[in-house]
Parts: C-alpha cells; structure tokens; sequence
C-alpha cells in the first residue's frame, strides 16, 4: 500500500501576504503516489491528525504559512546542515523540486509520468525548465556508445 497526496490548493502571493487558492492550471491538479518508506513515514505522522486535516500545521491546527515555514522551518534546517558540514552551500527551497525531477528522470521515469507528478501541462516544460545534465545522465550517455 502507498500513500498519495492529492494536490488541489497552491500557495498564491497576493499583495504583500498570501493565500491557498486553485493551482494554476488544470493539469496541476494532481495525484502523486509516495514511496514505502514515506508512506510509512506519512501514516506515522498522520496518527494523530483527522483525515482532513493538514499534513503540516501549527499547532493550533491551522496550516503552516509558505512564509513561516520558511523563516521558521527551512531557514534554521539549512543553517544547522551548513554549520555541521552537511551542507556545502544553503540550497533554495525549489532545488528540492528540481532534485527530484532530474533524479526521476536519470533513473528513467517516462518524461509523461515525471510531468504529471510535476502538474505540467506540457512535457516539454518539463525538459526544458527541470532536466538538467547530472552526471548520472552524462556518464549514462557516455556508456551507451561502448
């Protein structure tokens, strides 16, 4: 059995704050299936929670904004990893997206199914934003002429 997360809401930057709305595009709307470990992880943590409540939220219940999670999540976590040497440089958030995406794709997940986990509408946004040449992929390329 694995987890899904059903993507339905977007963090959208209004004025100066920022609110959950609909994703921007139909396609954005989507299902992404989790591996073992965090299925295992994700039920785990989801114990003590509703079945409707969020993943990841204050401890009133009410969900972490994208601007606290930042200043208070992200921001300390980087800090820590680059002070025990963890960390070589403190990577933005999005690298964690594009990390995936190159590592889906160097372990040969068709560009159709890295896109709809992404919630592109093309699979050419896909490449051409997200696919970068690792070096998995150029040793890869390097291996298959001989």
């Amino acid at each position: 059995m694995s987890a899904v997360v059903n993507v339905t809401r977007a963090w959208k930057s209004v004025g100066k704050g920022e609110e959950i709305g609909p994703p921007k595009t139909k396609k954005a709307k989507r299902t992404v299936t989790c591996n073992a470990k965090l299925t295992e992880d994700l039920i785990e943590h989801m114990k003590p929670l509703g079945l409707d409540a969020f993943v990841f939220q204050q401890p009133d219940g009410e969900y972490v904004r994208n601007s606290r999670f930042h200043k208070e999540v992200w921001q300390p976590l980087m800090a820590k990893l680059l002070e025990d040497g963890s960390l070589d440089r403190k990577p933005w958030i999005y690298e964690i997206r594009h990390a995936h995406t190159t590592r889906l794709l160097d372990a040969n997940v068709p560009v159709h199914v890295v896109q709809a986990r992404l919630g592109h509408e093309d699979p050419q946004t896909t490449l051409r934003v997200y696919a970068r040449l690792s070096k998995a992929s150029n040793a890869a390329a390097a291996d298959a002429l001989g």
